[in-house]
């Protein structure tokens, strides 16, 4: 994903407290402000800081999160593509199927155990968009 490229209306869509509960779970921490943000710190030996505005009203909001983003993006360049995925589609739901087979230590299924669950899982799938 081109971070760069992302338009101020993608960076908008983004909610803050989503980006706030991703970092918590990669273990940062936060230092609330008395104002409508909070600093980041980074776990692990870096120490990187990162300030997180939460008013979208603010002048500085889209440099405020450029900035937070790309030193988010420094700090854990592998799971960048995840988080941004996350950040720019936190409403999407996620959905997943795990067969119900023995599976060696690797997680791998045969080919027609695979097949089954992909059937199966396209067959729920089918099943819960008519009923909404």
């Amino acid at each position: 994903m081109n971070f760069d490229a992302l338009a101020d209306e993608d960076l908008l869509a983004i909610d803050p407290a989503v980006l706030e509960a991703s970092l918590r779970e990669q273990g940062w921490e936060s230092q609330d402000l008395s104002i409508p943000a909070a600093i980041w710190m980074a776990p692990g030996e870096r120490g990187e800081r990162i300030f997180v505005p939460h008013d979208r009203t603010f002048d500085d909001y889209l440099p405020r999160l450029r900035e937070a983003l790309d030193a988010i993006r420094t700090v854990d360049e592998e799971r960048w593509p995840a988080l941004m995925v996350r950040l720019l589609a936190p409403l999407a739901d996620v959905v997943r199927f795990r067969a119900a087979v023995a599976t060696p230590a690797d997680g791998s299924i045969g080919f027609n155990a695979g097949l089954r669950l992909i059937e199966g899982a396209r067959g729920a799938l089918e099943a819960a968009t008519r009923a909404v």
